[in-house]
């Protein structure tokens, strides 16, 4: 899965909460990694219906630990979704807002026509 997908599916279904329990339940010393294979595991307990035919390796190697190409530092990651996920919904609100603007213009425009006529 792509960093644009898991983005959406988590913007309209975001569970990273109880994803970030998981990650703390399979990383009990707190060395804030884990390896790809458990992370593909936890979004697709998660996410079963949209990780069927999907998996995170590629959304994930951003985050491998330069050392050891099997961990992942799923710190570094959460906090990247979150920041994205903020930006995202900051894009959301003001074309909401640019959308509703657009509309009171229309109708602004819509009642001046009346009038004129």
């Amino acid at each position: 899965m792509e960093a644009t997908e898991l983005l959406q599916l988590l913007h309209s279904n975001n569970k990273l909460k109880e994803i970030s329990l998981a990650f703390k339940e399979i990383d009990p010393e707190r060395t804030g990694m884990i390896t790809s294979t458990e992370m593909d595991d936890i979004f697709r307990h998660f996410y079963p219906d949209e990780f069927k035919d999907k998996h995170v390796f590629e959304f994930v190697k951003p985050f491998e630990v330069i050392s050891n190409k099997i961990l992942i530092e799923y710190s570094k990651m959460r906090s990247w979704l979150v920041l994205e996920l903020k930006k995202t919904q900051k894009g959301f609100d003001l074309g909401r807002l640019e959308l509703a603007k657009e509309m009171l213009a229309a109708r602004q425009a819509l009642r001046g026509h009346k009038t004129a006529t």
